[in-house]
C-alpha cells in the first residue's frame, strides 16, 4: 500500500500580481503552469537579488504564453515565479519537474523569508553528470515543513529560442510511479521501433532491396531523434557533450527528413514515378541539408535551423500525403497503406501542436498520444513496405509466367524449326551416303571391271604366250644332243621355272578375278581360297557358311569376296595368330560375316597399327553396300569383327 499521499491545491491571490499554491491533503500531483507568473527581460538585466528587493518589478500571469513564447516577444531571460503555502501539518517532500529536456540554461531559485535557501544550474550547459539529480528531465527536490511558505524561481534561456515548459509538482512516490510508467512507455516505443529496424535490415540483406535499407535508416534516425526529445540520449550516449546535445535534434530530424524522401523517391515503382516528383524529391532535401548543416555552426545558426525545420517539417508530410495520394488515385496498389502511415505521421504533428498552445503540461514529444501515433505510423509504413513486396512478387510472377508461356512458345517454334531443320539434314545426310555409296560401288565395280580385264589380259596374252614356250622348249629333243650335265640342269630349270611362271599368273589372274566365283559361286570360291591358304602351312582357317541357298547379286559377292581376302591377309601378315574362323551367315535379308583370330591383337582407335590400310578399304566395301562393321580387339586378346551387309536384290542395288 502506498503511504497517505497529499495533494496540491492552488489558490489565485491578486495580491501584488501573485499567485499562492496551496498544499492540501489527498492530491498527488498538480500542473503548476496555470498557477505561475513570469517575467521578460533583456539578458543579465535582473538578478535574483534585484527581483527579492524591487516590489515594483511585475511578474505577469498569462498561461497561454507561459507555454510557448513565440519568437519576439522577449529577447533572451525568461523568469518564473511559483509561491507555495504548505497547510498540512506534516512535512512534505516534493518534486518539481520542468518536462523538457531541451532547454540550454535553467538556474532554479529557493527563496525563503526572501532568503537564498537552495539553489541549482540544469540545461544543456552542463554535462548531464553534473546535474543535482541525474534524470533526463531537470529536477528540482522541494521540502516542506509544516506552515512554511517557500518562493520558487526559475531562469530560463534557450538562445533566442521558443520555449516550452511543462511544469508539474508531484510526491516523491507519486513522480516514481508516474517515472515508472513513462519509462515503460518509452522503452517499449524504443523497442518497437529497435524490431521495425532490424527486421528493415534482414529484408534489405536477404532481398537486396535499397528501399528496405532505407526505411531502417529512417526508422533508426527517428529513433535517434525521439530519444534526444525525451532526453534519454543526452542521459546515456554523450553525457558529456551539452553542446551536441542542443544541436544533437536538429541534426537527426533534419537527417531522418532526407533519408524519409529518399525512402519515398524508392518506394514508388518505376513505372509511377515522374521525373517532375522525383525532381521535387530531390528539391526537397535540400532544405534538410542545410538545416543539418546549419544545427552545427553555432547557437545563431541553430535559431535559424529549428525555426525553418518546424515549419518545414508539416509541409513535406503534407507534400508527401498529396503525392500518396495521387498515386492512389493512378491506382498503385502500394500507396493503398503508405497514405493511411502518413496521415497518422501528421497526427503526431497536430498533436505536438495542440499540446504547444493548449496548456497541457506533458512533454509535447513523449506524450502517449504523440507515441502511439508515431508507432502507428512507423508499423503502417512496414506493412505498407510488405504489402509493397507482395504486389510486386505478384507483378514479378505475372511476368515471370508470361515470360515462361513466351518462352515455351519460342521452345516450341524452335524445336519445331529445329525438328524440320533435323529431318531436312537427315534426308540430305541419307542422300549424301547414297550418293557415296553410290560412288564407292562404281568405284569398285570399276575397279573389279579392271581387275577382271587385266585377268584376262593376263591370261590370253602372258599365259598363251608362257604355253607356247613352254610347248616349244619341249618340242627340242635333247637325246640325239650330247649336253653337258650343267647344261642339262640349266635346261630342266628353265622347263620349271616356265612351269612357276604359269602357275604364278594364272594365281594372280585368279586372284584379280577368280573364274570360279561365275562358274561355282561364293561357297565353293571361298571353300577353295581356304584350302589353298591351309596347305601353305602358317596360320590354319577354319570356314563355315550357313543358308546360302539362292544365288546373290554378283556385285555383292565379289565385295564379300574381296573382304574375306583382305581380312585373311590381315591374320596373316599381321595378327600372327595360330588359329582363326571365318562365319558366313545369310539370314533374313542380311548378310553377316564374322572373322575371329587368336592372334596379338591391336588398339585400332591407333592410326599406326599394321594393316590399318586395309580395315578402310574393308570398311569402305562395307559402306558402299550400306553394311555396316564392328571391330573388337585389344592387344594380346586376339581380334573380332564382325561385319553386317543388307541383301538387295539386283534392281535394288543397281
Amino acid at each position: 500500500m502506498y503511504r497517505l499521499l497529499f495533494i496540491l491545491v492552488f489558490i489565485s491571490l491578486n495580491t501584488h500580481g501573485q499567485n499562492v499554491l496551496l498544499i492540501k491533503p489527498n492530491l498527488k500531483e498538480i500542473e503548476l503552469n496555470k498557477y505561475c507568473t513570469y517575467l521578460l527581460s533583456k539578458k543579465n538585466k535582473y538578478a535574483i537579488q534585484d527581483l527579492l528587493a524591487d516590489s515594483t518589478i511585475v511578474f505577469i500571469k498569462n498561461q497561454k504564453d507561459l507555454m510557448l513564447f513565440e519568437e519576439g516577444e522577449y529577447i533572451e531571460d525568461v523568469w518564473i515565479k511559483i509561491n507555495i503555502v504548505n497547510k498540512c501539518k506534516e512535512y512534505k517532500q516534493l518534486v518539481l519537474e520542468l518536462n523538457n529536456p531541451l532547454i540550454d540554461y535553467i538556474k532554479y531559485y529557493n527563496i525563503q523569508q526572501n532568503k537564498i535557501i537552495d539553489s541549482n544550474l540544469c540545461g544543456d550547459v552542463l554535462p548531464f553528470t553534473n546535474r543535482n539529480i541525474n534524470y533526463r528531465n531537470p529536477l528540482y527536490l522541494i521540502k516542506l515543513f509544516p506552515t512554511d511558505t517557500q518562493q520558487i524561481f526559475f531562469k530560463l534561456n534557450a538562445g533566442g529560442r521558443k520555449l516550452h515548459i511543462p511544469l508539474s509538482l508531484k510526491l516523491v512516490d507519486t513522480f516514481i510511479e508516474s517515472s515508472a510508467k513513462k519509462n515503460l512507455v518509452l522503452g517499449g516505443y524504443y523497442g518497437v521501433l529497435m524490431i521495425i529496424t532490424l527486421l528493415s535490415l534482414y529484408l534489405a540483406f536477404i532481398l537486396l532491396e535499397k528501399v528496405f535499407l532505407l526505411f531502417a535508416i529512417y526508422i533508426l534516425f527517428l529513433l535517434m531523434t525521439q530519444m534526444c526529445l525525451s532526453g534519454v540520449a543526452y542521459q546515456y550516449f554523450w553525457p558529456n557533450f551539452p553542446k551536441w546535445n542542443a544541436s544533437s535534434v536538429t541534426f537527426f530530424m533534419a537527417i531522418s527528413l532526407i533519408v524519409a524522401l529518399a525512402f519515398v523517391e524508392s518506394f514508388i515503382s518505376k513505372k509511377y514515378m515522374t521525373k517532375k516528383i522525383i525532381i521535387l524529391l530531390y528539391l526537397n532535401m535540400l532544405i534538410p541539408i542545410g538545416i543539418a548543416i546549419a544545427s552545427l555552426l553555432g547557437p545563431v545558426s541553430l535559431h535559424y535551423a529549428i525555426w525553418v525545420l518546424y515549419r518545414f517539417i508539416p509541409v513535406i508530410y503534407t507534400l508527401l500525403l498529396l503525392i500518396g495520394i495521387v498515386f492512389l488515385i493512378n491506382k498503385f496498389k502500394s500507396a493503398r497503406i503508405f497514405v493511411p502511415s502518413l496521415v497518422f505521421g501528421i497526427i503526431s504533428i497536430g498533436v505536438m501542436l495542440f499540446y504547444n498552445v493548449s496548456g497541457f503540461s506533458d512533454n509535447v514529444f513523449t506524450n502517449n498520444f504523440v507515441v502511439f501515433a508515431v508507432i502507428l505510423k512507423c508499423l503502417l509504413l512496414s506493412i505498407a513496405l510488405l504489402d509493397r513486396l507482395k504486389i510486386f512478387k505478384e507483378e514479378k510472377e505475372k511476368i515471370q509466367v508470361l515470360q515462361i508461356q513466351q518462352l515455351e512458345e519460342l521452345n516450341r517454334y524452335k524445336e519445331r524449326i529445329n525438328s524440320e531443320l533435323l529431318n531436312t539434314v537427315e534426308i540430305k545426310s541419307l542422300e549424301l551416303s547414297v550418293k557415296q555409296n553410290e560412288i564407292k560401288r562404281a568405284l569398285f565395280f570399276g575397279e573389279e571391271k579392271e581387275r577382271k580385264r587385266v585377268a584376262q589380259d593376263l591370261h590370253d596374252g602372258m599365259g598363251s604366250l608362257l604355253s607356247t614356250l613352254k610347248l616349244n622348249a619341249e618340242s627340242i629333243d635333247l637325246s640325239s644332243k650330247k649336253l653337258e650335265k650343267n647344261e642339262a640342269i640349266a635346261y630342266q630349270n628353265v622347263l620349271e621355272m616356265i612351269d612357276k611362271a604359269c602357275t604364278e599368273l594364272r594365281n594372280i589372274s585368279h586372284n584379280l578375278m577368280p573364274s570360279s566365283l561365275e562358274h561355282f559361286g561364293l561357297k565353293i570360291t571361298l571353300e577353295s581360297l581356304i584350302e589353298r591358304i591351309n596347305s601353305n602351312g602358317g596360320t590354319h582357317f577354319s570356314f563355315q557358311i550357313f543358308n546360302l541357298e539362292e544365288k546373290i547379286d554378283a556385285q555383292i559377292e565379289i565385295n564379300i569376296y574381296r573382304i574375306i581376302l583382305e581380312l585373311v591377309n590381315n591374320i596373316i601378315k599381321h595378327a600372327k595368330a595360330k588359329k582363326a574362323s571365318i562365319q558366313l551367315i545369310f539370314e533374313n535379308q542380311l548378310i553377316i560375316l564374322i572373322t575371329e583370330d587368336d592372334g596379338i591383337g591391336f588398339n585400332h582407335s591407333n592410326q599406326k597399327v599394321p594393316g590399318t590400310g586395309g580395315l578402310l578399304n574393308i570398311k569402305s566395301r562395307t559402306e558402299s553396300m550400306n553394311g555396316k562393321i564392328n571391330i573388337d580387339s585389344k592387344e594380346g586378346k586376339g581380334t573380332t569383327i564382325i561385319i553386317e551387309i543388307p541383301i538387295y536384290t539386283d534392281e535394288q542395288f543397281n
